[in-house]
């Protein structure tokens, strides 16, 4: 809970009340994914995700 309280006011006093999560289907990600919400609410946080297969046919 400690790392929560932290990533919550290092957000806060940043100044930002809204993000912007890039879900690559990873561990770590996820994690962002989770703390941004937790320290921002669910309502204020948006993800992109991006088809790998698709692009990696399409450029590879």
């Amino acid at each position: 809970m400690m790392q929560l309280c932290l990533v919550s006011k290092i957000i806060l006093k940043l100044g930002f009340t809204k993000a912007v999560i890039g879900l690559s289907g990873g561990i770590d990600s996820a994690v962002v994914l989770y703390l941004a919400a937790k320290a921002l609410g669910a309502e204020n946080v948006r993800i992109l995700t991006h088809a790998f297969r698709v692009f990696f046919a399409a450029f590879g």
